[in-house]
Parts: structure tokens; sequence; C-alpha cells
């Protein structure tokens, strides 16, 4: 075992992205299906999209909620 393998191991691959699907003109959750995901499977990462209501008031609830899921 080489000091890279031992890095590698020790990332935190985690992704979480929230996508609003009214972005990029409608086509933003395509468009993060399309080339996001295929780069984060390639690099291993673990990750989870949350497809938000079109305000961004959607996306600020979600994120109130994980905050008080981790304190």
């Amino acid at each position: 075992m080489c000091i890279g393998d031992i890095v590698e191991n020790q990332l935190d691959k985690r992704v979480l992205i929230f996508v609003n699907p009214a972005g990029g003109a409608g086509k933003a959750q395509r468009l993060v299906m399309q080339h996001v995901v295929g780069v984060w499977s390639e690099a291993e990462f673990n990750h989870h999209i949350v497809v938000t209501g079109s305000k961004p008031i959607h996306s600020n609830k979600f994120q109130l909620e994980l905050l008080a899921i981790s304190s």
C-alpha cells in the first residue's frame, strides 16, 4: 500500500446536490444527469440528488432540515 492509497481511502467522497428544475432554462436536471453524474460515478463519489421546487425557498427548507438532523 502506498501513500496515495491511504489518502484516497480517507477522502470523504459524498455529494449532495440540489437541482432547481426551472434552472438553466428548464434544462438543469437533464444537464446534471448527463454531465455531472457520470463524472461523479467515474470518480466513485456517492451522490444524492434532490430535485427541489422551482422557488429558492424550497432548497432552503431542505438545508434547514439537514442542519437540524446534523445538530
